[in-house]
């Protein structure tokens, strides 16, 4: 099947690969769709494969289905998406599973190093923000024990 009539027919996605040039398909139209709308709404249709991809009335009812532009966009997010997943469930069936010790590890390493960066970024803020006033506290402490020496009055 071409691939206008796939995004226009009102076939569900996931038999758009079962059909061809000689299927028979009904490609939808503005009254279709209101139609199949109102049906979502009155029959409170939930399941995708019954919905059709009709999630709203038409924006606009003046023009028909076959005069839309594809949309370049989606149609390429979509054949990388298929593409990941194709290569996802090859390196699923071809490379072999970490045994679960293994997997532990990894994952304990993982949010080791997680620990650790979220701990030197609260030490490194820690730094900015109190170590002025550490330095502040550090040089009121040295005034004043300069002025008790200046005055005799020393700790014990």
């Amino acid at each position: 099947m071409s691939s206008h009539w796939c995004v226009w027919c009102k076939e569900h996605l996931n038999t758009w690969d079962q059909l061809n040039v000689a299927s028979s398909v009904e490609l939808w139209t503005l009254e279709h769709m209101v139609k199949h709308r109102h049906k979502i709404i009155r029959e409170k249709i939930k399941d995708p494969k019954e919905i059709c991809g009709i999630v709203d009335f038409p924006v606009w009812d003046f023009i028909e289905p076959l005069n839309y532009i594809i949309p370049q966009l989606h149609i390429e997010i979509g054949l990388i998406n298929y593409i990941l997943e194709k290569f996802y469930d090859f390196i699923e069936e071809q490379i072999k599973v970490a045994p679960p010790k293994e997997q532990m590890a990894l994952n304990s390493m993982i949010l080791s190093d997680v620990a650790r960066i979220k701990a030197k970024e609260r030490l490194d803020e820690w730094h900015d923000i109190f170590n002025v006033d550490l330095a502040m506290q550090c040089y009121s402490k040295s005034e004043l024990l300069k002025a008790l020496r200046a005055k005799n009055l020393m700790e014990a």
